[in-house]
């Protein structure tokens, strides 16, 4: 079983995500939301550590 985080968002940022969803379902997509915050998050982190590397340099 996967172990749950909870996090906080803001309100517009959960409209976005619902309506990412049903635009991804819409086209035939799964549309799930979290699979596209895990992405965001993936993203986000990747960034953080190339920025770091950048400055460590």
């Amino acid at each position: 079983m996967k172990q749950r985080h909870p996090f906080d968002i803001w309100r517009d940022q959960y409209e976005s995500l619902q309506q990412i969803s049903l635009d991804e379902r819409r086209q035939g997509g799964v549309g799930s939301m979290s699979a596209f915050v895990r992405e965001a998050i993936d993203v986000a982190i990747a960034k953080l550590n190339s920025e770091k590397r950048a400055a460590s340099k």
